[in-house]
């Protein structure tokens, strides 16, 4: 896309981002360029001083010059820039910047402000070559030679020396991030004041480019270099380290500045810039002599060749930053007298030029200071609902600005009704409005906004009456025309929008968004030529605007002017060699022509740089017959496969034929997985089974294409005949939403004896891979029904090695290519079925699988999440406060109550809501993102407790954990595959903690993360690959009490307490969360063992107090509780008082024999005491023996005893096993039994003497 100025914000189209930047000015690019003609400042006409726009230039005008000299000016230049870019008069804005730019007793850098501010003006105006004076003024660099990119994944480059910083000579070529890179000589590429390097360079995320100018004087002299830079920077000036400045933000003018010293001749000046995430890749650069003034004589240029010094080695953490122009001195003067036009005037400029990383977010807790010193202040607050990145904070200081607001002004209307039109709410901006509008008639803002609430409201005709209400008494507000435009555009009227698009270019000759609509309805009207000539002349001041070249190209190809379109298309591969849509475009130009041979060559090129397009690929493929597509050669034949089949078996509901995945990967890391399946369905059951086939893919990220699916009935007839239904994959339910969907292939038709057949392709789109060049599989080999042919095949590119672990029952060929791919395969024949056994092992553990992987070991995995994620776990001063408002009053020296502390306010004050869009499946949202919003997913959970933990000074570990339930994988090879959970370790306790177990205690980690295995994520040394331990059995213990008063017939009164502890906590904890709903779940719970039963009272300790043990107290009535019988001729009662607990074989080993082990859910031991008052004349005939059982599964204990006439039974069961084996089954199923039969025991009552 084109690139806006990095000094302005004007409008790419008037639409809802338009109502965002009336709203808030916010930062978002404007996409501008600056035509026609040169005339000098002009006079306003009276007709424009009775509107607010005008007050406004005027109010800051008259505060400009009451403060010329104060460097505060810099935030009213800034703050007129903003306002020129919504609305009025360019040459106003012109007359006052010239005025600062040549007043006397303005400081330097602010002079230097107005100079490059003017130049974007100029620029807008279409004054070409004044717009030129005014950046060679300030000593502005526009030409550099470049070579990249260069790798930094997870920002890992900075510290890495790459090839020119080892050697500096242009001649030599250098590996870079996927191939060999050479310097380029980009002369102009900053011809608008800033060094569009994202123009000039692909990929840019996650990589880093060295950039060099030859700075040439005639005589030695000192000077100051500004820069301004998206990420970690190094320079260097004659092979002397000038800067080192790790930060990442987006570049602005003038972040930083450093004192050089220029010897006389030619001065090589390399920096090393990294790609920011926040803004796009550029460089802002100048350099100027004594007072701020160019240097006479200085020649910069962007050399072709020579051998420069060696730069010098910078240590890894030494940094070296230089000053913050006007930033450093507006923040004395905020320090020593905290006005609120000084702390205003700091958070504005500290918004504007961002010289601090990302993370600090210095710029919106200043505006937030600025904001509580002048809560009246308008200003102030929509600067502070500007900065601010939650929604809801914004939303606050709106509505405080609006309170404040006086009639006459609609800034704060106008952007909080902008505000919940972008919240989808324009019926509530309308409200807002609605009183306002005739209390600032002067403002054509507010109703601008008035007319975008309308139009999203549906109420189309009356917005365009508003509008063309507005421009009768607003006729000169290009905005105003434009949005008119649109609303012709979208009705048709090609002519009126076109002729007022042209009225709003002779306002704003350079403005881009108004020149680009009009290009396309000249097109749309056949005016080829002045469409062209338009281009032409945008062309003219964006040189190095990739974009704008291939548009032209496009046009002129499309309208046979074929030499034209292919000089601008070598234009345009010359400034981006690496950007893959110039030789496709290119491509489809020449296949248009009909020169196959030029096309096919040029399509060849764009798959060198952009493998992922699997559209082109298939393109190239069809104009190219006799090449077989990768996966072709490896498919099965359908017919062939069911002969095979014949007869193999009988008995079975269905088999799989054919499961076959062919993936090619691609140097990015990306894939292109061609899968088939073929399967026999024998009878309904297999029909029911395999009627449909879900294939999750990621919309946007991954193209999927269903090649074959098909049906070879019994009579060998084949039947194309399927169904395809796109469906979310989201779990509200449990809180999971995702970016990928599923594609339901169905076979509606398919009939017992059928042989189904799905072939699909799915093939990685991405610009980029979100996880560097990483690539992992997993394929599972076993299937519940029997398999006659597994293969799994992997293409893998020239100088990429795969890690694998020994699949059992496939054997495996690897065989390398003549093009420096290899081919690895992996076959398996006849695999039988796996009959799934209740609490058996995860499917990994049961079912033989491929895991593949490009990660050599634990510590490389390790080492790239780490990267991934460090910036997003870093305390803000926000977590900080959080963190020690929640140890407050906890000595620092008690550890683990601060731990406890902290991990029971994440698990308890974030709800759990995983948002798995894009990166942040792998990625966590910012920590200080977590705790406003007060949700977030494993890893967001994980990520804020080790971020509140570091807060207090408090070590931890971010640990990656795969579930226990999913099966163990194994440790070889390394993958981020394997894992789908994220909790934290704390080495000094020991302790793993997970902040989603939102009912567990600390020391309670949950069952399923227990025995599980986990990649402990250490930075600052050598991370492990272990298994978490199983907890012990005395640690979750269930002591119960019971007082039963028997009734001769058969019923009795209970009146118990239990006091639960360990893992068993978590689950009563949620059950009986709801005070309603108690007494319900506590007698489902009884029934099976007391049908009947009825709770009288039910009292629980606070659930929500996640450390303590859970207390029951309760009654209850039980119907049944003793067998009534005769003896004697009177009345008998049997009972067993342990009869609730008598149920280990029904629980854990209902099988009598197991082929898989058995997967205890985790250790436990319960205690029990019951004393049973007998009813009036009843005693117990006799008393069993105590019993004792002791295994090395587990024991039993229980004693009966006569106390004062009751007859009192206590004991205690313990299971230890995790895990038993299908070789120990028997034995640990006797151990239960034999419990059973202890458990079980009765007890006879007869009546007798008292």
């Amino acid at each position: 896309m084109p690139r806006p100025s990095p000094t302005r914000r004007l409008l790419a189209a008037p639409t809802l981002a338009l109502l965002a930047l009336l709203a808030l000015i916010p930062e978002a690019r404007a996409q501008e360029l600056r035509l026609d003609a040169e005339s000098g400042p002009e006079v306003v006409p009276d007709a424009r001083r009775g509107d607010v726009t005008w007050q406004r230039m005027e109010e800051l005008r008259r505060r400009i010059e009451g403060r010329l000299s104060e460097p505060g000016v810099a935030a009213d230049l800034y703050e007129l820039d903003a306002l020129s870019s919504e609305a009025g008069s360019l040459e106003r804005t012109a007359d006052i910047l010239y005025r600062v730019a040549g007043a006397g007793r303005v400081q330097p850098e602010v002079r230097a402000l107005a100079t490059r501010l003017l130049a974007d003006v100029e620029r807008s105006r279409g004054r070409l070559p004044r717009s030129e004076a005014n950046l060679a003024a300030i000593g502005s660099i526009s030409s550099v030679s470049l070579i990249g990119p260069f790798d930094d994944e997870n920002k890992g480059g900075y510290d890495e020396a790459y090839g020119p910083e080892l050697l500096l000579d242009l001649s030599r070529s250098h590996p870079g991030l996927r191939s060999e890179v050479s310097w380029r000589s980009l002369e102009g590429l900053g011809k608008d004041g800033t060094i569009a390097l994202d123009q000039a360079v692909r990929p840019t995320r996650e990589v880093l480019v060295y950039a060099l100018t030859v700075l040439d004087v005639p005589a030695a002299t000192t000077a100051t270099l500004y820069l301004g830079t998206p990420g970690a920077t190094k320079a260097w000036l004659n092979g002397r380290a000038i800067v080192a400045d790790p930060a990442y933000h987006p570049a602005r003018l003038d972040q930083r500045s450093v004192s050089i010293r220029l010897e006389k001749g030619k001065n090589p000046l390399l920096l090393k810039l990294a790609a920011g995430e926040s803004g796009p890749f550029e460089l802002e650069l100048r350099v100027v002599g004594e007072g701020g003034r160019p240097i006479r004589g200085l020649k910069a240029t962007a050399p072709t060749t020579g051998k420069w010094a060696k730069p010098e080695a910078i240590a890894a953490g030494r940094k070296i930053v230089g000053r913050r122009p006007i930033v450093d001195d507006l923040d004395r003067i905020a320090r020593e007298n905290p006005t609120p036009r000084a702390l205003e005037d700091l958070a504005r400029v500290l918004g504007a030029r961002r010289p601090f990383d990302d993370g600090a977010r210095l710029h919106e807790i200043a505006a937030a200071r600025a904001a509580l010193a002048a809560p009246d202040g308008v200003a102030a607050q929509l600067l502070a609902a500007k900065y601010q990145t939650d929604s809801n904070e914004r939303r606050a200081f709106l509505e405080k600005a609006v309170a404040a607001e006086r009639p006459g002004r609609s800034e704060a209307h106008s952007a909080l009704a902008s505000f919940w039109i972008l919240q989808g709410d324009p019926h509530r901006a309308l409200e807002l409005i609605r009183p306002w509008l005739d209390q600032a008639p002067d403002d054509f803002r507010v109703g601008l906004v008035w007319v975008e609430a309308l139009d999203r409201r549906g109420q189309q005709a009356r917005a365009i009456a508003e509008l063309d209400r507005l421009i009768e008494r607003f006729p000169g507000e290009p905005l105003l025309l434009e949005r008119r435009a649109i609303f012709h555009r979208l009705d048709g009227q090609m002519g009126d929008s076109n002729r007022l698009l042209r009225v709003v270019l002779a306002h704003r000759p350079a403005s881009f968004a108004p020149a680009m609509a009009l290009v396309s309805g000249l097109v749309e009207r056949g005016a080829v030529d002045e469409a062209d000539q338009l281009l032409a002349s945008l062309s003219r001041f964006r040189p190095a605007d990739l974009e704008l070249l291939l548009r032209r190209a496009d046009l002129l190809a499309a309208n046979g002017r074929m030499d034209e379109a292919r000089r601008l298309f070598g234009k345009a591969a010359d400034l981006c060699p690496q950007e893959g849509s110039v030789f496709e475009r290119l491509g489809r130009t020449e296949l248009l022509a009909g020169r196959r041979p030029e096309a096919i060559a040029a399509f060849t090129r764009s798959l060198e740089a952009q493998p992922q397009n699997a559209r082109l690929r298939e393109l190239v493929e069809s104009l190219r017959p006799g090449d077989a597509r990768f996966a072709e050669p490896f498919l099965h034949d359908l017919r062939a496969a069911a002969r095979e089949a014949e007869g193999l078996f009988p008995g079975e509901d269905a088999a799989k034929l054919v499961d076959l995945s062919a993936v090619r990967v691609l140097p990015s890391g990306q894939a292109s997985r061609t899968v088939q399946n073929v399967v026999q369905v024998f009878t309904r059951r297999g029909v029911d089974r395999y009627r449909s086939f879900p294939i999750r893919y990621a919309p946007g990220r991954e193209e999927l294409k269903i090649e074959r699916a098909r049906i070879l009935r019994p009579d060998g007839t084949i039947v194309d005949a399927h169904s395809e239904n796109d469906r979310s994959i989201n779990e509200p339910w449990s809180g999971l939403y995702y970016d990928a969907r599923a594609t339901i292939v169905g076979f509606p038709s398919l009939a017992p004896g059928d042989v189904v057949e799905l072939v699909y392709r799915l093939d990685d789109v991405g610009r980029d891979n979100l996880l560097s060049d990483y690539f992992g599989d997993v394929d599972f080999l076993g299937d519940t029904v029997p398999t006659v042919s597994w293969e799994y095949v992997l293409e893998m590119p020239a100088g990429r090695t795969i890690y694998a672990n020994q699949a059992p029952g496939a054997a495996r060929t690897d065989e390398p290519r003549g093009d420096g791919t290899t081919l690895h395969r992996w076959v398996a024949r006849d695999v039988p079925k796996l009959v799934p056994e209740p609490q058996m092992p995860g499917w990994a553990e049961v079912s033989p699988h491929l895991h593949v992987s490009t990660y050599r070991d634990w510590e490389s995995v390790a080492r790239f999440w780490w990267g991934l994620v460090k910036d997003q776990v870093e305390p803000t001063p926000e977590v900080e406060k959080a963190a020690r408002e929640v140890v407050a009053g906890i000595p620092a020296g008690d550890v683990e109550s601060r731990v406890r502390a902290i991990y029971d306010f994440v698990a308890t004050r974030t709800r759990y809501v995983g948002l798995e869009f894009g990166i942040h499946s792998f990625k966590p949202y910012k920590v200080e993102q977590i705790l406003r919003r007060g949700f977030g997913d494993c890893k967001d959970k994980a990520s804020l407790t080790y971020a509140l933990l570091k807060s207090v000074g408090i070590d931890s570990r971010l640990v990656l954990l795969r579930m226990r339930h999913l099966g163990a994988m194994g440790g070889e090879p390394a993958s981020l595959a394997v894992f789908n959970h994220a909790i934290l370790y704390v080495p000094s306790l020991d302790l793993f903690l997970d902040g989603t177990a939102e009912w567990s205690g600390s020391r309670e980690l949950p069952e399923s993360d227990r025995g599980a295995e986990v990649l402990v994520v250490n930075p600052g040394g050598k991370s492990a690959f272990r298994v978490t331990p199983e907890a012990l059995a005395e640690s979750s213990v269930t002591a119960t009490s019971h007082r039963i008063a028997l009734s001769s017939d058969g019923s009795a009164s209970v009146t118990g307490s239990s006091t639960i502890s360990g893992l068993s906590a978590p689950g009563i904890r949620q059950s009986y969360a709801s005070p309603s709903g108690r007494v319900a779940s506590f007698e489902q719970s009884l029934a099976r063992s007391y049908p009947g039963v009825k709770v009288g009272r039910l009292d629980l300790s606070d659930p929500r107090k996640l450390e303590e043990d859970v207390r029951l107290a309760y009654d209850l009535a039980i119907p049944a509780f003793a067998d009534v019988g005769t003896g004697a001729g009177e009345r008998r009662l049997s009972f067993a008082p342990m009869k609730s607990a008598a149920v280990l074989v029904e629980s854990f080993a209902p099988l009598s024999a197991r082929r898989l082990d058995l997967v205890l859910r985790y250790p436990w031991t319960r205690t029990f005491r019951y004393e049973v008052a007998l009813p009036s004349g009843y005693a117990v005939t006799s008393l069993p023996d105590a019993g004792r059982l002791a295994s090395r599964f587990g024991s039993v204990r229980i004693d009966y005893a006569n106390e004062g006439g009751q007859v009192v039974v206590e004991g205690t069961i313990e299971v230890s096993a995790t895990r038993v084996g299908p070789d120990d089954y028997s034995e640990f199923r006797s151990f239960l039994s034999q419990a059973d039969g202890l458990l079980g025991r009765k007890l006879v009552a007869e009546p007798g003497k008292s």
